[in-house]
């Protein structure tokens, strides 16, 4: 259940980065302007703008970055692969152009250079949670459960409380993948209860409960999911 979590920088994130890198006021225009459509489904337009940039300045590894990003995002994995191993080459130390290269490597079947990448983010950003969970989930796929789990549990200890959802949902759907019903119920259970509204937490419990032969939990559980699953399509 792998999530991108921190495809593009934030818009502050992104101001500080215009200071560095001595972005023209033009520049600085395109860039917030792609970076807004590209987080509204526009790559179309976000792609034209970071075309842009990179005519511009074209040692500029966020633009790189994320319209390698975006290039994911529209299935083009060939295209997105060039342009994350460019801006990687162009700043080694940009965890964010790892983390996503990992997750496209992830998308490609290409576990080994994902967990490398990975490691390489949690090397560079040791509290960056969602390279831990992004690495269990490649480790659930290799059904290594047990080394999923450990880097489940290190990122809900890194995550604020209220942020733990996540992590407790893979650690849940882990044990479910494992077999253990009642630890998969537990974990999913405080994922539940940090936010209640998390779709997947309600199916895994519900599958863990049929497990189980608790039949009118499943029955309950089934039914909240399919109710919220419907509210998100709209």
């Amino acid at each position: 259940m792998l999530k991108r979590l921190r495809s593009f920088l934030s818009l502050a994130a992104l101001l500080l980065c215009f200071g560095q890198q001595g972005f023209s006021q033009n520049d600085s225009l395109l860039f917030i302007q792609g970076h807004k459509a590209a987080l509204k489904g526009n790559f179309h337009v976000a792609l034209h703008n970071f075309d842009k940039i990179i005519a511009h300045k074209p040692k500029s590894e966020n633009a790189w970055r994320d319209r390698g990003s975006c290039y994911m995002d529209m299935g083009k994995y060939d295209q997105a692969l060039v342009d994350y191993n460019t801006a990687i080459q162009l700043d080694s130390n940009d965890a964010l152009a790892f983390e996503n290269r990992g997750i496209l490597y992830t998308l490609m079947k290409m576990q080994t250079e994902a967990l490398t990448d990975f490691k390489k983010v949690i090397q560079l950003d040791s509290c960056c949670t969602s390279a831990y969970c992004s690495y269990g989930s490649v480790m659930n796929g290799m059904k290594k459960y047990d080394e999923a789990l450990t880097y489940f549990a290190k990122a809900a200890q890194l995550a604020a409380a209220s942020d733990r959802a996540n992590c407790y949902c893979e650690m849940g759907h882990t044990y479910l993948l494992k077999g253990s019903y009642k630890k998969a119920v537990h974990h999913l259970s405080l994922a539940i209860t940090i936010d209640p509204k998390f779709a997947d937490a309600y199916k895994y419990r519900a599958e863990a409960h049929k497990e189980l032969q608790n039949m009118l939990a499943y029955k309950e559980d089934t039914d909240k999911y399919i109710k919220l699953s419907k509210k998100s399509k709209k």
